[in-house]
């Protein structure tokens, strides 16, 4: 664990709120650039996958959980950066749960981002209602648009 050799390549779509805590920990370029190389995983797919090899670009785990994580980092690069950029990935990512999770009574789960059209579950974490829906809220609401929350 101390030689810095890579043990695998494959990730989880939990790790995406890295990037935001890079940046606010003062390694914002890295932090950009991690944010960045889980956008592009988006050209693959319709939402995250929850597992991802990063070697071999393919999903490991095909299912999404309806996860916060990559809306957080966008949210938390966009407070230290002001950057459009963060606001317009968080933007197309809801884009793609409402057109992708969307059901009649709510949103729920996928279980395969990798199948077309995505397969879907039958539950909607708490999670996405107390964390997904505040970033979007924060980002997007005209209060707070107008309000010092920016650094």
């Amino acid at each position: 664990m101390t030689t810095g050799a890579a043990l695998g390549r494959e990730t989880s779509e939990l790790t995406s709120f890295y990037a935001g805590l890079l940046g606010q920990s003062g390694h914002l370029r890295e932090g950009e650039a991690y944010h960045s190389a889980w956008a592009s995983v988006l050209s693959s797919y319709t939402l995250l996958p929850e597992g991802y090899d990063y070697g071999t670009g393919k999903a490991t785990d095909p299912g999404n959980q309806l996860r916060p994580e990559y809306v957080d980092a966008a949210f938390n690069l966009w407070l230290l950066t002001g950057k459009e950029l963060y606001r317009e990935r968080a933007h197309d990512y809801y884009l793609r749960q409402k057109r992708a999770s969307r059901v009649a009574n709510g949103w729920t789960i996928a279980t395969d981002v990798t199948a077309s059209p995505v397969k879907l579950g039958d539950l909607t974490p708490g999670y996405w209602w107390a964390e997904q829906m505040k970033y979007w809220y924060l980002m997007f609401a005209t209060w707070c648009l107008s309000a010092s929350l920016r650094r």
